[in-house]
């Protein structure tokens, strides 16, 4: 029979982890904005691939709970106190802010389903050596699928523009095989 109160402290103490790591990676990417912001405005003007670059940092805030910086460093820590305080008092506002992060999950699961089996069943034509899906819906071009991606691209396209701009979304997308025939053509 399960200890149902030691699953309870367990869940409790889950929803306090993850709500204090999640609400400080937040302030400090309210942070990284502004001095990002800053250093593309007034620093790196000029350097367009170094403002471009400077959006990059924003990789690090992910990793923030597992660097030293986070838990060893005594200004951090008083900076981020009232954030650990709050979540570890307030249980119930953690339990409302991961039950609401599950639901995203769900809702954005669910919403690629959808779309997954929409682009299953529209018509498909070969571009290229390339198989792109057709669809009659005003949207721009767009690939979907992590492991075996496709290319969606609107009927008003194919129909309207010239075979090397085609070309060019293929290749866009990351599906154009270099060595492949010419025609463009259903399949």
């Amino acid at each position: 029979m399960p200890d149902w109160s030691r699953i309870g402290s367990l869940l409790d103490f889950c929803a306090a982890y993850y709500t204090t790591q999640l609400v400080r990676c937040a302030a400090f990417s309210f942070v990284l904005i502004g001095f990002v912001m800053l250093l593309r405005k007034v620093v790196f003007s000029r350097r367009t691939f170094i403002r471009g670059l400077l959006w990059s940092s924003f990789l690090l805030i992910p990793f923030l709970g597992k660097l030293k910086l986070f838990y060893e460093n005594a200004a951090v820590l008083r900076m981020t106190w009232r954030v650990t305080h709050g979540t570890m008092t307030c249980l119930w506002a953690d339990r409302i802010y991961m039950v609401g992060i599950f639901a995203a999950a769900i809702y954005i699961f669910g919403k690629r389903l959808h779309l997954r089996k929409s682009v299953a069943g529209m018509e498909r034509v070969s571009l290229d050596n390339s198989v792109v899906s057709v669809t009659d819906m005003n949207v721009t071009p767009f690939t979907v699928g992590l492991f075996a991606p496709k290319i969606v691209i609107p009927k008003v396209m194919l129909e309207s523009y010239s075979r090397e701009e085609l070309r060019s979304v293929i290749q866009h997308g990351g599906q154009h095989k270099e060595k492949g025939g010419e025609d463009i053509g259903t399949g």
